[in-house]
């Protein structure tokens, strides 16, 4: 009975979502297959992590800014940059 009324509401009314009609969503799906990871991991944060490292295997802008700006703040040596050490 809760699936009629919840049917019957989405049928009724206008899928629009700032001006796009999103009636149909694209699904992907994914398998083992899938060479690129499907969610975000952890990385331990090592003496291998260079601007190039970063840029290559960081795919969010904002933690990139983050990082670079650590590594530069540290003179750009690796490992150097990601740390607080202690003085």
């Amino acid at each position: 009975m809760i699936r009629r009324k919840i049917e019957k509401y989405f049928k009724e009314n206008v899928f629009l979502l700032e001006d796009l009609d999103i009636a149909e969503v694209a699904v992907y799906y994914f398998t083992e297959n899938t060479s690129e990871p499907l969610v975000a991991v952890r990385k331990s944060l090592d003496s291998t992590f260079n601007e190039k490292k970063i840029k290559e295997s960081v795919t969010d802008t904002g933690i990139q800014k983050i990082l670079f700006e650590s590594f530069i703040c540290k003179g750009g040596k690796s490992g150097l940059g990601f740390f607080l050490q202690k003085e």
